[in-house]
C-alpha cells in the first residue's frame, strides 16, 4: 500500500481535539458569563455538542487503521509489531500526562489546605493496562475513557486480519448490533458497544479511497442514525457525518489536499497531547483567572480566549517533550517494510486518541 499524506484527516483530528476542549472549557463554568448571552443553538453547537469530537476521532481511527493495514499479510508475528508499535507510540505520553493528572490534583489539594488524594497501585495499573473503564475503576482522568474503547478497536481490527476476509461480514454484523442495540448492549467498557463507530471508518476507507461498493457505509450510517438512542444522539451523528464526509473526500481525491494549510496541519499534529494535557491545564488555571478577572460576557470572552491558548501552548509543549520523542522511538524500533508504512499528516500514522469522557 503506498504512502499516502492523508492531510484531512489530520486536520480533522486537530478540530475535534478543539472542539472537545471548548466543551470541558464550558463545563468548567470557565464561560458561564459569555454563554448565558449567547443563542441556546450556538451555545450548544460551540461548547455542549463539543463530546461530538470523540466520535470523530473514533470514525478517524477506523479510517487510517484500515489503510495501515490494507495489503498486509498480518502473521502472529505481525500482530505483535502492530501492537508494539501502538504501544511505543501512545503508551510515554498517556503515562506522563498521567503523572501530570495526579500532579495536578495534589497541587490543587495542598493550594486549599487538603490533603491529596494519591491514587492507588491497582488504580494505576488497571490504567497502565487499558482496562479500567471495563473493570469500573475510576478514571485518574475523565478523558481516558476513550483510550480503553481506542486500544480493543485496534487490537481487534488487526486480530481479524489473521482470519479469512469472509470473516470480515462478521465484524460488519457486530457494528449492524451495535448501531442498532445501544451505548450498554455489551458488557461496559468492551469495545463492542461502541464499534459501529470505528467501523464507519473502516468502511469509509474501503468505499470511499479503495472504491468498493458503498452500500455496507450508507446501511450501517442508516442504522446508527434510525435506531440510535436518545443519549447517542451526540455519537451516532458525527459518526456518520465523519464518514459520510471521509468518503466523498476520498471518492474526490481530497484527502491528501484539503484543509492542507499548515495552522490545520500543526493543530492535528498535537491533537493527541491537547486531548491528553488541556483538562489539567483548564483546572490549574481557570479558578487562577476567575480570582483575578470580574465575570461578565467580556470578561469570560478573554478568558476564555486565554484558557484556550494556554491549553494549545500546554500541548504543543507536552508533544515536544514525550509525542515527538515516542513517535521517533517506535519509527526507530518498528519500521515497517517498503510499501506498508502510512501517515495522515506530520505524526500519528495509524489513528487516533481520541482520543474525551463527555
Amino acid at each position: 500500500m503506498q504512502r499516502e499524506n492523508f492531510l484531512l484527516v489530520q486536520a480533522l483530528r486537530g478540530l475535534a481535539a478543539l472542539w472537545v476542549v471548548l466543551f470541558h472549557l464550558e463545563k468548567q463554568q470557565a464561560i458561564a458569563g459569555l454563554t448565558v448571552h449567547l443563542p441556546s443553538w450556538l451555545t450548544y453547537s460551540i461548547f455542549g455538542y463539543g463530546s461530538a469530537g470523540v466520535a470523530v476521532f473514533f470514525v478517524l481511527s477506523g479510517f487510517v487503521i484500515a489503510h495501515s493495514l490494507a495489503g498486509k499479510d498480518m502473521t502472529v508475528r505481525e500482530l505483535g509489531r502492530f501492537a508494539l508499535r501502538r504501544s511505543a507510540r501512545l503508551d510515554p505520553p498517556y503515562w506522563a500526562s498521567m503523572a501530570l493528572v495526579v500532579a495536578t490534583g495534589a497541587a490543587l489539594a495542598l493550594a486549599h489546605h487538603e490533603p491529596p488524594q494519591l491514587p492507588g497501585a491497582g488504580q494505576v495499573a488497571a490504567h497502565v493496562l487499558y482496562v479500567q473503564e471495563f473493570l469500573r475503576i475510576p478514571e485518574l482522568q475523565v478523558v481516558y475513557w476513550t483510550l480503553t474503547y481506542e486500544i480493543q478497536f485496534y487490537l481487534v481490527f488487526a486480530a481479524s486480519a489473521l482470519l479469512d476476509r469472509r470473516w470480515q461480514w462478521g465484524l460488519y454484523a457486530l457494528a449492524l448490533i451495535s448501531a442498532f442495540a445501544g451505548r450498554e448492549w455489551g458488557p461496559h467498557g468492551l469495545f463492542v458497544n461502541l464499534w459501529h463507530g470505528f467501523f464507519l471508518g473502516v468502511l469509509a476507507y474501503r468505499c470511499g479511497y479503495l472504491k468498493e461498493a458503498s452500500w455496507p457505509l450508507w446501511v450501517l450510517a442508516a442504522v446508527a442514525l434510525l435506531f440510535r438512542h436518545p443519549e447517542a444522539g451526540v455519537f451516532a451523528v458525527p459518526c456518520a457525518a465523519t464518514a459520510g464526509l471521509l468518503f466523498v473526500a476520498a471518492r474526490a481525491e481530497r484527502l491528501t489536499t484539503a484543509l492542507s494549510a499548515r495552522p490545520w496541519q500543526w493543530l492535528g499534529a498535537i491533537s493527541y497531547s491537547l486531548y491528553l494535557v488541556h483538562v489539567p491545564t483548564l483546572r490549574l488555571l481557570t479558578g487562577a483567572w476567575q480570582r483575578v478577572a470580574d465575570r461578565g460576557p467580556i470578561a469570560d470572552a478573554i478568558g476564555g480566549m486565554l484558557l484556550l491558548g494556554a491549553c494549545i501552548a500546554a500541548a504543543a509543549l507536552f508533544y515536544l517533550a514525550f509525542e515527538r520523542p515516542s513517535h521517533r522511538l517506535a519509527k526507530r524500533l518498528f519500521r515497517l517494510r517498503p510499501g506498508h508504512e502510512v501517515s495522515s499528516g506530520q505524526h500519528y500514522s495509524e489513528g487516533s486518541v481520541a482520543n474525551a469522557k463527555t
